[in-house]
């Protein structure tokens, strides 16, 4: 048999390479999907994995220099180290939500009900722990499922989750920590103040969190912010497709104005023997299947 030409070895070693790259792709996909366990409040945020540190267990598999190739690829060139949005006084995230038109197509009439310039407060680090540890005491750990016992659990508990954000309902306070957020966090818990009570008591932390991040990104372009793909990556990943087999003003509805019960009627009808459907997805949700609960909305 004749020696391979030098063209022929190049294609080869060009194949190979592809077969490392895309096996790389694959492993940091779904690593990317891995997220933290909820924080103390169904409102908090906590940090999530970064794209870099999934790259070490990728590197078992495909290699360094493939993984290399991979992440020096950015799909959008003016994004690439770009640093996340400052944050914003208040006031001027009041200012944000009145000029989205994406917002006040869908809570408009609700704008004027409440005010972060009133109720966000920008901490330092001490300040925000501080806080913390205050309102935790009022809360249950979700680790334990029951109350916080000591300030020394909550501080060990805001350490090991990294909460960076969380909403004080009883205060009517959104308390930021201004020295690990943006202007990405603010929008995220802005949208949590202005959700509907009904919303937040009858939904989990799991839905809660997805709709919230769908609508933050679904602002984010009126606005100049580009959310961390990492940012509630599951939940917001279900979310979507929850608006996709409503609708947008559908949901929208039940999030801020607490009409749950169409949300739940437009979901079940969609097939002829889908009555429960929303509250099966509701539960997977809960549960965290996420498989599941997406598998339910396929098209009917």
């Amino acid at each position: 048999m004749a020696a391979p030409s030098i063209a022929a070895y190049a294609c080869g070693m060009r194949t190979r390479r592809r077969e490392f790259e895309l096996e790389v792709e694959r492993a940091l996909t779904l690593a990317e999907t891995v997220t933290l366990a909820p924080a103390a409040s169904a409102l908090a945020t906590a940090e999530r994995p970064t794209r870099a540190s999934v790259a070490r267990s990728a590197q078992k598999r495909a290699g360094n220099r493939a993984v290399s190739g991979v992440l020096a690829r950015d799909d959008n060139p003016a994004l690439k180290n770009a640093p996340p949005p400052p944050l914003k006084e208040p006031g001027e995230v009041d200012a944000l939500f009145d000029t989205s038109v994406h917002m006040k197509n869908l809570i408009g009439k609700k704008l004027g009900k409440g005010s972060m310039e009133k109720a966000m407060i920008l901490d330092d680090a001490a300040a925000f722990e501080s806080a913390w540890a205050e309102y935790a005491l009022r809360s249950i750990n979700p680790e334990t499922g029951q109350n916080f016992a000591s300030e020394d659990e909550a501080r060990a508990f805001l350490k090991k989750k990294g909460v960076r954000a969380f909403q004080d309902t009883d205060r009517g306070k959104i308390h930021i920590n201004k020295e690990r957020s943006n202007l990405g966090t603010q929008l995220h818990e802005a949208l949590h103040f202005f959700s509907s009570d009904r919303w937040k008591s009858r939904i989990g932390y799991t839905v809660n969190e997805g709709v919230t991040e769908y609508f933050t990104r679904a602002m984010g372009p009126d606005v100049g912010v580009d959310r961390d793909i990492n940012s509630f990556l599951q939940e917001f990943t279900s979310a979507t497709q929850l608006v996709a087999a409503a609708d947008e003003q559908t949901v929208a509805a039940a999030y801020f104005d607490g009409d749950i019960a169409a949300l739940e009627n437009k979901i079940d009808a969609r097939k002829p023997d889908g009555k429960g459907t929303w509250r099966q997805w509701l539960r997977h949700l809960d549960e965290r299947n996420f498989k599941a609960a997406n598998a339910l909305l396929l098209k009917p």
